[in-house]
C-alpha cells in the first residue's frame, strides 16, 4: 500500500509534465497563423492566443503597444524543435520566447500522449 502510494507521487511528479512556451506576436494575425503552423507539424497540442499591453525600450526609446501571447503547451521532447521554428516563423528581429516545465493532471497528460 506505501509502496504503491509512493510509485504514484513519483510517478506524478516526473512524468506527467508539459512545457510551456510563451512568446509574444506583432497581432493576433501572427499569433494564430504560427500557432496553427506549429499545431500541423505536430510539435505542440493547444494554444492560447490572447490580446496583450506591452511596454518596453528599443533602440533606445521607450514603447507601447499592442501585441497577442502566443502560449504553447507541448511535450519536453518537442521544446527545442519549437523554438527553432519560432524564430523561424517570427517577424520580429529579437523573438521573447519563454518556457517553463508544468505539472498536470492525468486526464489532460494523457490527452497529449
Amino acid at each position: 500500500m506505501i509502496a504503491e502510494y509512493f510509485y504514484t507521487l513519483i510517478f506524478i511528479y516526473t512524468k506527467m509534465k508539459l512545457t510551456l512556451i510563451y512568446t509574444t506576436c506583432k497581432d493576433e494575425g501572427e499569433a494564430k497563423s504560427m500557432g496553427k503552423r506549429l499545431l500541423k507539424l505536430k510539435l505542440v497540442a493547444c494554444i492560447n492566443i490572447f490580446p496583450i499591453n506591452s511596454c518596453y525600450i528599443w533602440e533606445g526609446e521607450c514603447k507601447d503597444c499592442s501585441e497577442a501571447a502566443l502560449l504553447c503547451k507541448l511535450l519536453p521532447k518537442n521544446e527545442s524543435k519549437v523554438r527553432e521554428k519560432i524564430k523561424e516563423f517570427h517577424s520580429y528581429k529579437v523573438p521573447a520566447i519563454l518556457s517553463w516545465k508544468a505539472r498536470v493532471n492525468k486526464e489532460y497528460y494523457d490527452y497529449f500522449q
